[in-house]
């Protein structure tokens, strides 16, 4: 995706474990992670976040500590 292409682009997530961004158009839809959440090779996050949050996170299906 060209940097100047994109005029507004939309995030819908927690930015601390997963999220979905979506740029205006057909077929413009990515799922983003933080490595921590997807990977069992790294720590899951434990510090900063709300119990509700974290019950989020993992009805999203991502790792909390």
């Amino acid at each position: 995706m060209k940097a100047d292409a994109v005029d507004e682009v939309w995030f819908a997530g927690d930015p601390r474990f997963l999220g979905v961004v979506a740029v205006p158009g057909p077929r413009r839809l990515m799922g983003v992670a933080q490595r921590e959440a997807v990977t069992s090779q790294m720590s899951a996050r434990k510090r900063g976040v709300s119990p509700e949050a974290r019950e989020r996170a993992k009805a999203a299906g991502a790792r909390v500590g």
